[in-house]
Protein backbone atom coordinates (compact mmCIF):
# COMPACT_ATOMS: atom_id res chain seq x y z
CA UNK A 1 0.00 0.00 0.00
CA UNK A 2 2.73 2.19 1.01
CA UNK A 3 4.51 1.54 -2.21
CA UNK A 4 1.21 2.41 -4.58
CA UNK A 5 0.99 5.62 -2.07
CA UNK A 6 4.93 6.25 -3.76
CA UNK A 7 3.63 5.62 -7.23
CA UNK A 8 0.86 8.11 -6.71
CA UNK A 9 3.16 10.79 -5.46
CA UNK A 10 5.76 10.27 -8.23
CA UNK A 11 3.10 10.60 -10.68
CA UNK A 12 1.53 13.69 -9.28
CA UNK A 13 5.09 15.37 -8.97
CA UNK A 14 7.44 14.14 -11.60
CA UNK A 15 5.80 15.92 -14.98
CA UNK A 16 6.19 19.43 -13.13
CA UNK A 17 9.71 18.62 -12.54
CA UNK A 18 10.64 18.86 -16.27
CA UNK A 19 7.97 21.50 -17.09
CA UNK A 20 9.79 23.73 -14.30
CA UNK A 21 12.89 23.45 -15.62
CA UNK A 22 12.12 24.39 -18.81
CA UNK A 23 9.54 27.04 -18.02
CA UNK A 24 10.51 30.93 -18.55
CA UNK A 25 11.84 33.24 -16.18
CA UNK A 26 9.12 35.11 -14.71
CA UNK A 27 8.47 39.02 -14.37
CA UNK A 28 6.18 41.65 -15.66
CA UNK A 29 5.51 43.88 -18.69
CA UNK A 30 4.79 47.56 -18.30
CA UNK A 31 1.17 48.88 -19.51
CA UNK A 32 2.36 51.90 -18.68
CA UNK A 33 4.29 54.20 -18.95
CA UNK A 34 5.90 52.82 -22.70
CA UNK A 35 8.40 51.18 -22.08
CA UNK A 36 10.48 52.24 -25.90
CA UNK A 37 10.61 55.77 -24.32
CA UNK A 38 11.89 58.18 -21.69
CA UNK A 39 8.59 59.52 -19.85
CA UNK A 40 8.54 63.14 -18.27
CA UNK A 41 6.85 63.95 -14.92
CA UNK A 42 6.44 67.92 -13.60
CA UNK A 43 6.79 67.44 -9.71
CA UNK A 44 3.65 69.49 -9.13
CA UNK A 45 0.86 69.25 -6.52
CA UNK A 46 -1.17 66.32 -7.04
CA UNK A 47 0.79 65.77 -9.98
CA UNK A 48 1.22 61.71 -9.15
CA UNK A 49 2.99 58.95 -11.72
CA UNK A 50 1.19 55.48 -11.82
CA UNK A 51 2.90 52.63 -13.25
CA UNK A 52 0.98 50.06 -14.75
CA UNK A 53 1.91 46.39 -15.31
CA UNK A 54 1.25 42.31 -15.94
CA UNK A 55 2.40 39.72 -14.53
CA UNK A 56 3.95 37.21 -16.44
CA UNK A 57 5.22 33.74 -16.58
CA UNK A 58 5.14 32.91 -12.65
CA UNK A 59 4.84 29.85 -10.80
CA UNK A 60 3.44 32.07 -7.72
CA UNK A 61 2.99 35.85 -7.15
CA UNK A 62 5.08 37.31 -5.08
CA UNK A 63 4.15 38.63 -1.66
CA UNK A 64 4.84 42.27 -2.39
CA UNK A 65 7.11 44.29 -5.13
CA UNK A 66 9.04 47.18 -4.19
CA UNK A 67 10.15 50.18 -6.36
CA UNK A 68 12.99 52.13 -6.53
CA UNK A 69 14.42 55.40 -8.43
CA UNK A 70 17.41 55.27 -9.52
CA UNK A 71 19.20 57.95 -10.28
CA UNK A 72 21.04 57.32 -13.93
CA UNK A 73 24.30 59.67 -13.47
CA UNK A 74 25.07 59.13 -9.47
CA UNK A 75 23.56 55.77 -8.74
CA UNK A 76 21.71 57.02 -6.02
CA UNK A 77 19.02 55.32 -4.89
CA UNK A 78 15.21 56.44 -3.97
CA UNK A 79 13.02 53.88 -2.37
CA UNK A 80 10.07 55.17 -3.61
CA UNK A 81 7.38 52.34 -1.68
CA UNK A 82 5.78 48.82 -2.31
CA UNK A 83 2.60 47.23 -3.11
CA UNK A 84 0.87 43.65 -2.96
CA UNK A 85 2.49 41.32 -5.30
CA UNK A 86 -1.48 40.95 -7.13
CA UNK A 87 -1.63 44.39 -7.70
CA UNK A 88 -0.86 45.98 -11.24
CA UNK A 89 -0.69 49.49 -10.45
CA UNK A 90 1.81 51.41 -8.21
CA UNK A 91 1.00 55.38 -7.95
CA UNK A 92 4.13 57.47 -6.51
CA UNK A 93 3.99 61.54 -5.93
CA UNK A 94 7.20 62.79 -6.43
CA UNK A 95 6.39 66.34 -5.10
CA UNK A 96 5.27 64.70 -1.69
CA UNK A 97 8.28 62.54 -1.69
CA UNK A 98 10.40 66.08 -2.51
CA UNK A 99 8.55 68.11 0.69
CA UNK A 100 9.33 65.56 3.16
CA UNK A 101 12.85 66.22 2.79
CA UNK A 102 14.14 62.56 2.25
CA UNK A 103 17.91 62.04 1.19
CA UNK A 104 19.23 62.22 -1.00
CA UNK A 105 16.85 64.91 -2.29
CA UNK A 106 15.29 64.24 -5.89
CA UNK A 107 17.26 66.07 -8.39
CA UNK A 108 15.52 66.71 -12.07
CA UNK A 109 17.06 64.16 -14.25
CA UNK A 110 16.60 61.12 -15.64
CA UNK A 111 15.73 58.03 -13.33
CA UNK A 112 15.49 53.61 -14.24
CA UNK A 113 12.91 52.15 -12.30
CA UNK A 114 13.87 49.35 -10.31
CA UNK A 115 11.41 46.43 -9.73
CA UNK A 116 11.89 43.83 -7.29
CA UNK A 117 10.26 41.15 -5.02
CA UNK A 118 11.70 39.40 -1.58
CA UNK A 119 14.40 38.35 -3.25
CA UNK A 120 15.88 41.68 -3.81
CA UNK A 121 17.13 43.86 -6.84
CA UNK A 122 20.10 41.23 -7.61
CA UNK A 123 17.93 37.98 -7.49
CA UNK A 124 19.31 35.56 -10.17
CA UNK A 125 17.13 34.17 -12.91
CA UNK A 126 15.18 31.53 -12.42
CA UNK A 127 12.70 29.47 -14.32
CA UNK A 128 8.79 30.89 -12.74
CA UNK A 129 10.03 33.15 -10.74
CA UNK A 130 10.36 36.89 -10.66
CA UNK A 131 12.97 38.88 -11.68
CA UNK A 132 13.88 42.38 -10.81
CA UNK A 133 12.90 44.90 -13.67
CA UNK A 134 14.70 47.63 -14.63
CA UNK A 135 12.60 48.52 -18.31
CA UNK A 136 11.38 51.53 -17.59
CA UNK A 137 13.04 55.39 -17.63
CA UNK A 138 11.40 58.49 -16.81
CA UNK A 139 12.36 61.57 -15.87
CA UNK A 140 11.77 64.54 -13.95
CA UNK A 141 11.59 68.21 -14.37
CA UNK A 142 10.50 71.35 -12.13
CA UNK A 143 7.58 73.98 -13.72
CA UNK A 144 8.98 77.36 -13.87
CA UNK A 145 6.85 80.12 -12.27
CA UNK A 146 4.08 81.79 -14.27
CA UNK A 147 5.24 85.21 -15.94
CA UNK A 148 3.04 87.99 -17.30
CA UNK A 149 3.53 88.78 -20.70
CA UNK A 150 4.50 92.40 -20.00
CA UNK A 151 6.83 91.40 -17.86
CA UNK A 152 8.59 88.77 -19.66
CA UNK A 153 12.07 89.99 -20.48
CA UNK A 154 14.09 88.39 -23.34
CA UNK A 155 17.47 87.50 -21.50
CA UNK A 156 19.13 87.05 -25.02
CA UNK A 157 17.53 89.04 -26.95
CA UNK A 158 19.05 92.84 -26.34
CA UNK A 159 22.26 91.00 -25.06
CA UNK A 160 22.82 89.41 -28.79
CA UNK A 161 22.73 93.38 -29.62
CA UNK A 162 25.10 94.38 -27.13
CA UNK A 163 27.83 91.33 -27.71
CA UNK A 164 28.36 92.21 -31.77
CA UNK A 165 31.56 93.30 -32.43
CA UNK A 166 32.16 96.90 -33.09
CA UNK A 167 34.54 95.59 -35.94
CA UNK A 168 31.31 93.63 -37.56
CA UNK A 169 29.35 96.57 -37.32
CA UNK A 170 32.03 98.84 -39.03
CA UNK A 171 32.23 96.24 -41.89
CA UNK A 172 28.59 96.01 -42.58
CA UNK A 173 28.55 99.61 -43.49
CA UNK A 174 31.47 99.90 -45.66
CA UNK A 175 30.75 96.95 -47.29
CA UNK A 176 26.89 98.48 -47.60
CA UNK A 177 29.42 102.10 -48.97
CA UNK A 178 31.07 100.64 -51.26
CA UNK A 179 28.27 98.38 -53.06
CA UNK A 180 26.15 101.92 -52.77
CA UNK A 181 28.82 103.66 -54.70
CA UNK A 182 30.03 101.28 -56.99
CA UNK A 183 25.96 101.27 -57.82
CA UNK A 184 25.92 105.15 -58.63
CA UNK A 185 28.95 104.95 -60.67
CA UNK A 186 27.15 102.41 -62.89
CA UNK A 187 24.63 104.15 -63.69
CA UNK A 188 26.18 107.27 -64.02
CA UNK A 189 28.33 105.93 -66.82
CA UNK A 190 24.99 104.17 -68.39
CA UNK A 191 22.88 106.94 -67.87
CA UNK A 192 26.36 109.51 -69.92
CA UNK A 193 26.81 107.23 -72.76
CA UNK A 194 22.68 107.27 -73.58
CA UNK A 195 22.97 110.78 -73.52
CA UNK A 196 25.95 110.82 -76.39
CA UNK A 197 23.99 108.99 -78.63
Amino acid sequence: MSSNGGDDESSSTSPSIPGRASAPVGGLTFTEPPQTKTSYYKVAPDNAITFGWNLTSLYSTPDSLTFDAVHTDSDNTYTMGSVGGGESTFEWDPYKYHTENNSPPLVYETYQLRVYDKNGPSAAPAPGTFMPNTNIRFALYKPQSYTPLDEWVCPNCSSAVRSLPLASVAWVVTLSLVLFSGYSVLRGVGGGAGGRR
